[in-house]
């Protein structure tokens, strides 16, 4: 009868609303993780180029919140003002936003050249445009190191003392 076909066709159309609302979700929550590691990787690459002394310089990368959408800039040079503009390359966030940038107050990362070390640290929030519930937070610490997970604090307190080591100043000077 024509009531049973109205009643399945209304089930078959709220399990396609389900579905088609959990597909959303899923592509809102693979947009920010795909966002969220291609920063992790630009940040790697910078670091990477850094320490092997590429061109024999410095590299780092910039969030720019000015442009519509979002982009980062991994950029050559000791920081973004100075930098090699041929080198630049700009990345854009797809349907993602810096929602929060903590990084010492500034929006750009350079990296040390002996050792790597990060000349910032902190957090940066990578969110959905169209769903502000969906975020991951990328973390950078004073080693360099970037990830989705908090790095801990160094602490001395469990490391293991010699206490035969001792300290001596010993100054020379050689006359020639």
């Amino acid at each position: 009868t024509i009531i049973e076909v109205v009643v399945g066709v209304a089930i078959l159309g709220i399990i396609a609303a389900m579905v088609v609302g959990s597909v959303v979700v899923m592509q809102q929550r693979s947009d920010v993780d795909s966002s969220a590691q291609a920063l992790i990787g630009a940040l790697q690459l910078a670091q990477n180029k850094t320490l092997a002394s590429e061109s024999n310089s410095q590299y780092g990368v910039y969030l720019n919140t000015a442009t519509s959408p979002h982009s980062y800039i991994m950029f050559k040079g000791a920081s973004y003002s100075s930098r090699d503009v041929a080198y630049d390359q700009t990345s854009w966030l797809s349907k993602t936003e810096f929602s929060s940038i903590n990084l010492g107050g500034g929006n750009e990362v350079g990296f040390n050249r002996i050792t790597g070390s990060s000349q910032q640290s902190g957090s940066v929030v990578v969110r959905s445009t169209t769903d502000a519930a969906e975020l991951k937070t990328v973390y950078l610490s004073t080693s360099g190191a970037a990830g989705l997970v908090a790095f801990p604090a160094p602490s001395d307190a469990s490391r293991v003392k010699d206490s035969r080591h001792i300290h001596l100043n010993y100054s020379r000077t050689i006359n020639t």
